[in-house]
């Protein structure tokens, strides 16, 4: 299974409209596309999702979350490289804006590169 390619301002601004929740959704949706893509990855979504909410366990979830995108990426030789710790510094510091374009660009990439057109 193909993830969508997805139009990473899209993703900023309509977390911005909803206060967060489609922020969440997608959240929730690149980490069942990555299950489903590649039988490396555990991950149950729903419970990524919740980790959000708790102090500490949420940077444990987004730390995982980029590290994912990175084993997919490095499965297909993509030298363009996603450093979950930067990631995860940015999300921190910076909130979910240059994390959010990190994750969904390698995940595009990613997904152009098996052959994934839909915008």
């Amino acid at each position: 299974m193909l993830g969508d390619k997805r139009n990473i301002l899209a993703i900023l601004v309509l977390s911005v409209i909803t206060l967060g929740i489609y922020w969440l959704y997608w959240y929730y949706i690149i980490n069942y596309e990555m299950k489903k893509h590649s039988p490396q990855i555990k991950v149950t979504p729903g419970v990524a999702v919740f980790c959000m909410f708790i102090p500490i366990v949420a940077w444990v979830s987004l730390y995982n979350t980029a590290n994912r995108a990175l084993t997919l990426k490095k499965a297909c030789n993509d030298p363009d490289s996603l450093s979950p710790g930067a990631a995860l510094l940015f999300a921190i510091f910076l909130p979910f804006g240059i994390y959010t374009y990190l994750v969904q660009k390698a995940l595009n990439n990613h997904w152009q590169f098996h052959g994934g057109t839909k915008n």
